[in-house]
């Protein structure tokens, strides 16, 4: 699929270029670090184009036990993460109906987000659908073959209505090139993802 993932990259270079632009303003207003509202209010509504009663979906990663961090990347990390717990409180603010998830960074970019994450996106019950029909643990391992990926689609097209309308994705590492994102497309979700991003860079 080049050309969706093309396309996915794209969206996502002109997402975090306007939330910088915004970030500048809020900047130059003495507005603090942590107020993000007229970037996020352009995120969500002019990029995103949230509606009144879409589902949201906010995630963001931690540092891992095992990952061995600069101080300076250790502070960005910590400001990505907390600037990702802003948007997902100003959505749930504004928007209502907005999930935030958190979860140990994957291993790097395009590794699939664990099992959480796809339960907070597609809803439970396809996730237990998925997990029964033994195509879960394929799709996070990339293992899926042809038939499974079919298979995983037909499932979450079929339970598209337990599934969130937005997703912004603000985890270290991207998933733009996962079958997370691949499959939310699919369901119809609109999904910008700002991996290693620094709200300070």
């Amino acid at each position: 699929m080049p050309i969706r993932e093309n396309f996915a990259d794209a969206l996502d270079k002109r997402m975090y270029s306007v939330f910088r632009q915004f970030k500048s303003i809020v900047l130059e207003r003495g507005i603090s670090m942590s107020s993000f509202a007229i970037a996020f209010s352009s995120l969500f509504e002019t990029n995103m184009g949230v509606r009144k009663g879409e589902k949201i979906l906010v995630f963001t990663d931690t540092v891992r036990a095992d990952e061995s961090l600069s101080s300076a990347d250790a502070d960005r990390r910590s400001r990505l993460r907390m600037t990702a717990e802003d948007a997902g409180r100003f959505a749930s603010e504004v928007y209502g109906s907005t999930s935030f998830v958190s979860y140990p960074a994957t291993p790097g970019p395009g590794a699939e987000p664990p099992e959480v994450l796809w339960r907070a996106a597609f809803g439970e019950s396809v996730v237990d659908k998925l997990v029964e029909a033994g195509i879960l643990p394929a799709l996070l391992t990339k293992t899926a073959t042809s038939d499974q990926l079919a298979r995983a689609e037909e499932i979450v097209l079929a339970g598209k209505e337990s599934a969130v309308d937005v997703i912004l994705g603000m985890a270290n590492n991207s998933t733009s090139h996962t079958r997370f994102r691949s499959l939310a497309n699919a369901a119809g979700a609109r999904f910008a993802s700002l991996p290693n991003f620094d709200p300070e860079g």
